[in-house]
């Protein structure tokens, strides 16, 4: 069983946001039961604009200039951008798992590669027609990418 709360370091004390919950939830794994405890930073995670673009344009340009399915140009850009080598293995990371700063990076990069490798423009999220469109119902209905 596993669940993230927040909190906020205030001077020496620890404030959890949701108290109550926090103490429910507890209360559930019993009493007197080890548990692990993870801290890290507090991060923004990229936004569903990010995302929309993200899917609705450099992954659909891309995806259909270069003959792949939505899911297969998005599988291979993260490969191509988002691995990381630990150890003998190589570890690919989930867009879920970047900031907003990151996302962008991210997209940066992509755009740079579909410029210089494969001579293919992908407008910037300012430039992009407004006619391209992307929701989450899209993806998971396996409708596409792009709604017009």
């Amino acid at each position: 069983m596993k669940k993230v709360f927040s909190a906020q370091v205030e001077k020496d004390n620890v404030k959890i946001h949701e108290p109550q919950m926090f103490k429910d939830f507890l209360l559930k794994i019993g009493h007197e039961e080890r548990i692990v405890v993870t801290v890290q930073k507090w991060y923004k995670r990229y936004s569903d604009k990010q995302r929309n673009y993200y899917f609705g344009v450099p992954v659909s340009i891309l995806a259909e200039n270069l003959g792949y399915t939505p899911q297969e140009m998005h599988d291979a850009l993260k490969v191509k951008f988002l691995s990381k080598q630990q150890g003998k293995l190589i570890k690919i990371l989930s867009i879920t798992s970047l900031s907003t700063v990151q996302m962008e990076d991210y997209m940066a990069n992509i755009r740079q590669f579909a410029s210089a490798e494969l001579s293919c423009y992908v407008p910037e999220p300012n430039e992009a027609p407004l006619e391209y469109r992307y929701t989450l119902s899209d993806r998971e209905g396996g409708t596409g990418f792009i709604t017009k």
